[in-house]
């Protein structure tokens, strides 16, 4: 019971974090319609939220795992959505001498 309410506690504290600005970089990449086309999805905006990786402040390698959410009976039952692992990006970005973060590389990782 005090595992659960520790856990709860913390993902919760986790959610309301801002997130670093390499990772708000990495979101408006991956919101870009041309890069929905790529990857064959919508990305679910609270994807980023799940990041991990390491942060400094030259340099970022983030891993993200990507969700969809998904609506099985759009028609029928239109407020049943699930969430649906698809993949996994691996970003490096670096901070350049103007003082803005730059993508340096994004790799999808399609092996759960």
């Amino acid at each position: 019971g005090v595992l659960i309410a520790t856990g709860g506690s913390l993902a919760a504290w986790e959610l309301r974090t801002e997130p670093p600005v390499p990772c708000k970089v990495l979101a408006k990449h991956l919101q870009d319609p041309a890069m929905h086309g790529q990857l064959g999805f919508e990305v679910a905006p609270w994807s980023l939220r799940l990041w991990h990786g390491q942060v400094d402040e030259h340099f970022a390698r983030l891993t993200v795992p990507l969700f969809e959410v998904v609506r099985p009976l759009p028609g029928a039952v239109p407020w049943l959505r699930f969430a649906r692992r698809r993949c996994s990006v691996h970003a490096a970005l670096a901070m350049t001498p103007t003082g803005t973060w730059e993508l340096l590389s994004l790799l999808e990782d399609g092996g759960l």
